[in-house]
């Protein structure tokens, strides 16, 4: 066995050239930011030492695992690549997970068999060009090589560890932009280098975590409010996916019927889903939180928010779904276990939403002369990628497909409209309509949402119709839970519109980023496992004073939030 350590190993030449190639792409993003270069180089090194390594020595035992090795590794770059560049995200486990959500082609707009033709071809032209150039081969001693890959990980290791130990903000950033990039948890770093530097200070913006006893299963942690169901309103609440407010700024023509009926209303271009991804900003649209509570109330799946709220006093609760509302457990943790559901069929989004307007209008229409008030929420898809693809002309670009589909679903909301009119013998509706989301397009960065918070992923229309009663209509997702509240006659002691609007970015089930906005400026922070990273080097007094004063309101936030 020593014997086989001192022996020449054999890579191909082709794959080692290839997998260089593709880790350089991939971490290029990465070490042209700030600060980022030296630790992109020893993870890029790094990356393909153990790709030589594990590829030379599964040679050793037979070349057909050999090629499988390299056919995998290198088609993980060529995803990462794609998924970097496209989206901002990476392959990581939040990516995976997006994968194994229910109607996830669906969601994604990618068929799963043309992902899987599409990775079968990659593979066989991997293999095909590897076997066809193996005669070029590259010796290495595996021992040498070995140590090598040993010493860059402990110096990626270092160079990070110490990055963060010092307080370099940035190199939480380069670390995210960084693939398939591992360190461990800060807590332990800190610990191990305190031994080294001298014990740091304890780090102003970490937050604790009391665990799953402070979650209350009507996330709001009122009790059932006692409602005169006579006199009580219906309340309607429209969402459509991915329905930013810049192109209604931009072109009210998009929406004629929409704005229309904002007039008797309230309409507001400006409001904040808070968050960019569809699991977090309905979490906070119908409880009131922010999701940093998301991920426990998911494990709880207890029933959460202001429908199951509205159920327990008496309401009837339905909805109209183009698309089930299962992603990441939402119905499980929103919905009453009773509510009427639609999950509703078609050839497409195009079908589905008709569906969900007929449906709608099939609910509206029975309310005539109930003793009880009703609930219903129609969920509309079609402003959701691929933006009705099918229905497009060739060659249509997805901004202007995106485009066409916010007037189609503008036609769809005129049919509720009409068909609210005021009647003599329904009581008041109370009618609210937004998005759970923005988008973005590749010529403003990136493609869809879920990567940054900018203003077209979370900057969404905002309307409410029916006799507002209420002063304070909500500036964001997270007042729309004690909005409804004081229309229903509950008396709510919080002003969310004079609070600062936090958001949070997506993930998994926890935000992995946090930006706050407040009459002070806007605030980002990166948040990784209970702690919270300014994402800019600050510079002077002032600005580490603001960031500290913003940090602490955020921190102050998030655990009242719990």
């Amino acid at each position: 066995m020593t014997e086989e350590w001192h022996k020449p190993w054999q890579v191909r030449w082709f794959d080692v050239t290839l997998v260089v190639i593709l880790v350089a792409a991939a971490c290029w993003r990465a070490a042209m930011s700030d600060g980022g270069l030296v630790l992109s180089l020893l993870h890029g090194l790094l990356l393909v030492f153990l790709f030589v390594t594990l590829s030379a020595g599964a040679r050793r035992l037979h070349p057909l695992p050999a090629y499988g090795f390299f056919c995998v590794a290198a088609l993980l770059l060529i995803a990462e690549l794609a998924v970097q560049h496209l989206t901002g995200l990476h392959v990581n486990w939040f990516l995976i997970s997006l994968l194994l959500q229910p109607d996830a082609d669906t969601q994604i707009g990618f068929s799963a068999v043309y992902v899987g033709v599409f990775v079968l071809a990659t593979i066989g032209v991997l293999a095909w060009t590897s076997w066809r150039t193996r005669a070029r081969v590259i010796r290495i001693q595996p021992l040498v090589v070995l140590v090598f890959t040993v010493g860059i990980f402990v110096g990626a290791q270092w160079v990070y560890t110490v990055a963060y130990f010092d307080g370099a903000a940035r190199i939480l950033e380069t670390r995210r932009t960084l693939p398939f990039f591992w360190a461990p948890h800060p807590y332990r770093s800190n610990k191990l280098l305190g031994y080294v530097f001298g014990p740091r200070s304890e780090n102003p913006f970490a937050e604790s975590d009391n665990g799953l006893d402070e979650i209350q299963t009507d996330a709001g942690g009122r009790s059932v409010p006692s409602l005169d169901l006579a006199t009580a309103p219906n309340i309607l609440i429209i969402v459509a996916d991915s329905w930013r407010a810049k192109d209604l700024a931009e072109n009210p023509s998009l929406a004629p019927n929409f704005l229309r009926a904002g007039e008797n209303g309230f309409l507001s271009l400006t409001h904040s889903s808070v968050s960019n991804c569809t699991h977090f900003s309905m979490y906070s649209l119908f409880t009131g939180k922010l999701a940093t509570s998301y991920g426990r109330s998911r494990r709880l799946k207890a029933p959460a928010g202001i429908i199951p709220l509205l159920d327990t006093a008496g309401y009837d609760v339905s909805t109209a779904e183009s698309i089930a509302m299962d992603w990441y457990n939402l119905s499980d943790i929103l919905l009453p276990h009773n509510a009427e559901r639609a999950l509703v069929d078609g050839a497409d989004n195009f079908e589905t939403d008709q569906q969900v307007t007929q449906q709608t209008l099939e609910k509206i229409a029975g309310w005539q002369g109930l003793d009880r008030p009703q609930m219903h929420l129609a969920f509309y898809q079609g402003t959701h990628y691929p933006y009705h693809r099918d229905r497009a002309r060739p060659g249509t670009t997805n901004l202007a497909r995106y485009k066409q589909a916010v007037t189609i679903l503008d036609n769809e909301l005129a049919l509720i409209f009409e068909a609210l009119q005021p009647s003599s013998n329904m009581r008041r509706t109370l009618v609210i309509v937004t998005s759970d989301h923005g988008e973005e397009f590749l010529d403003e960065g990136v493609v869809g949402h879920a990567s940054r918070l900018t203003d077209e992923q979370v900057t969404v229309p905002f309307m409410v119709l029916g006799n507002v009663s209420s002063a304070a209509v909500p500036n964001s997702h997270t007042g729309v839970h004690d909005f409804i509240m004081a229309e229903l006659g509950i008396p709510i002691e919080t002003d969310q519109n004079n609070a600062p609007i936090i958001l949070t970015n997506c993930d998994y089930d926890h935000p992995n980023g946090f930006a706050l906005l407040s009459k002070q400026g806007r605030f980002e922070f990166a948040y990784d496992d209970g702690y919270l990273v300014p994402t800019v080097d600050t510079q002077s007094a002032h600005e580490k004073q603001e960031i500290s004063k913003a940090a602490k309101k955020l921190l102050q936030a998030i655990s009242e939030d719990r």
